[in-house]
């Protein structure tokens, strides 16, 4: 009964992502909140789907709009570099082609990180970018199982379009879920650990009390009172 009751929550999920993403430009606000419900799933507090999803879009929506441009201008600035290179019978110019496959390999690693990391932290365009920077590399095996998972899924559903409706029914929130098993352990200890240092200030002295670098603040639950 559990196992139906969280395929019928990813289907509802993915739905809900799917059209979240038609304007293009709330991509990024989609992704996150669906990485945010799943994450509560696998915590047990996935209730009020509708209600926490949409206030966790509405709280992410600027800072995740601002990292989902960054990737459309990236994506867009290797398509038609690549376009332009690919038709060079120039040996030369076609050694460009390694860079660009360089910047693609590393954008998608920041990819996989970067929304769950929005979707549960309160850290700022900058820091949602160092953190993912340091989770891909400090998880590198992790970060690997992720990429090969959203690559395998889309390559698959991209090879017909009568997998069409799979796509719409399970082609976001399924690939999501199997990485969120991957980094889900990651996120929690960050969050743990986020908790224990603010139960450590709180009692430190405050004369006594010293600036700390940390990768970021946890968000508060957005169930109760529909605010981030």
């Amino acid at each position: 009964m559990r196992a139906l009751s969280n395929l019928l929550t990813l289907l509802l999920l993915n739905i809900m992502t799917a059209i979240c993403c038609i304007p293009v430009i709330t991509i990024g606000a989609a992704l996150s909140s669906m990485h945010y419900m799943i994450m509560k799933m696998m915590e047990g507090e996935d209730g009020h789907l509708w209600k926490r999803y949409f206030a966790q879009f509405r709280g992410n929506l600027k800072t995740s709009t601002g990292v989902w441009i960054v990737f459309l201008l990236i994506a867009a600035f290797l398509w038609f570099d690549y376009h332009a290179l690919v038709g060079q019978n120039d040996s030369p110019l076609r050694m460009l082609m390694i860079p660009l496959w360089v910047l693609l390999f590393i954008s998608y690693l920041l990819f996989v990180w970067i929304f769950p990391v929005l979707a549960r932290f309160d850290c700022g365009f900058a820091g949602a970018f160092r953190n993912a920077i340091r989770l891909g590399l400090g998880s590198f095996p992790r970060t690997l199982l992720m990429a090969a998972i959203w690559f395998v899924t889309t390559f698959v559903l991209s090879q017909s379009w009568k997998l069409l409706p799979l796509f719409f029914l399970f082609g976001l929130s399924l690939p999501a879920y199997f990485s969120a098993l991957v980094y889900h352990p990651v996120i929690k200890k960050m969050i743990a650990r986020k908790e224990e240092d603010d139960e450590a200030s709180v009692e430190q002295d405050p004369a006594e009390t010293v600036e700390t670098e940390e990768p970021a603040q946890t968000k508060e639950d957005a169930a109760d009172d529909g605010t981030t």
